[in-house]
């Protein structure tokens, strides 16, 4: 069995997730548990993501980065380290309060370890296809995370799920950051973006003179439960507008773009990543396709005790 994204939240809220990080007995189990319910809360596969809704999100986020440093490197770890840095990037996590540049601290915290000899050391030397396939998406999460955040007003990234570590997403999903903020993960938290086939070929993102409805995401239950985000896209001489909003809570406000930006955008996320859209099926969270964890996760204290774990997805 394992948590919901909900269930994660109140097991950390239960235990005091960010005083177990700080006690002075705290191990690499604490560790280790605490970046696994994070990963869960992020996830987007569940009903909807939780982090927004766990008060201590951002101090256990610091937390888990002032002591990655101090666990002993791993694979597993590495990968779960990574997933965590392409949510901070463009997922839930983005989307939290964060103060002025404190996110960017998390992030090159998380980075410089990941990026560190002895945590490269853990990416050399692997065999099976699924270490491979891990290894390799780890260091393409390196090496596209030198770019400054918000670098564009448009940003279009293609997110793939971790092979075979936890993941915060189940498939390989399109996450749009408008002005440097998740736009489906802030207004949207009960879906994920689509596929990339679905919005980087034409028609998709593409914007003509002719308005037109694209839907960015749909509810992980079904449209006709939790409903979907969608958008007007239209090209106005030099601008490409995003308008018309349709989704079941807030709405995001208009957004103008230059054209030429941003149909550079469109095409570079496709030409980038087309190659990958296929062979990151659901079933790459562990290697017999179950979508959950071949071994389960150490227990956490919480006021003295240990909180037995539960396998994640």
């Amino acid at each position: 069995m394992r948590y919901t994204t909900a269930q994660a939240r109140r097991v950390a809220e239960a235990s005091g997730l960010a005083d177990a990080l700080t006690a002075h007995d705290a191990d690499e189990r604490v560790w280790d548990q605490a970046l696994a319910l994070l990963l869960r809360m992020v996830c987007a596969d569940d009903h909807r993501t939780e982090i927004d809704r766990y008060p201590d999100a951002r101090r256990v986020l610091t937390l888990v980065a002032a002591g990655s440093a101090r666990v002993t490197p791993t694979p597993r770890r590495c990968a779960d380290l990574a997933a965590l840095v392409v949510d901070l990037r463009t997922g839930a996590a983005a989307c939290l309060d964060w103060a002025e540049y404190e996110r960017e601290a998390v992030l090159d915290r998380f980075l410089s370890v990941l990026r560190s000899p002895p945590w490269r050391r853990t990416l050399e030397g692997a065999v099976d296809s699924c270490a491979v396939r891990r290894n390799r998406w780890i260091r393409d999460v390196l090496d596209r995370n030198q770019e400054a955040l918000g670098r564009n007003r448009f940003e279009v990234h293609v997110v793939r799920p971790v092979a075979p570590g936890r993941s915060v997403s189940s498939g390989v999903t399109t996450r749009i950051l408008l002005d440097g903020r998740p736009v489906i993960a802030e207004f949207f938290p009960q879906g994920s973006g689509e596929a990339p086939e679905k919005l980087l070929r034409r028609p998709g993102l593409w914007a003509t003179e002719q308005p037109r409805r694209v839907r960015l995401a749909e509810a992980n239950c079904a449209e006709g439960c939790c409903g979907a985000m969608d958008v007007t896209i239209v090209r106005e001489l030099d601008r490409v507008v995003w308008r018309d909003w349709a989704t079941p809570g807030p709405v995001p406000p208009e957004f103008r773009f230059h054209a030429v930006e941003y149909d550079l955008e469109v095409a570079g996320a496709e030409y980038d990543h087309a190659s990958e859209w296929s062979g990151w099926a659901s079933t790459s969270r562990d290697p017999n396709g179950s979508g959950a964890l071949s071994r389960p996760l150490p227990p956490i204290r919480s006021g003295g005790r240990l909180c037995p774990s539960r396998q994640y997805g």
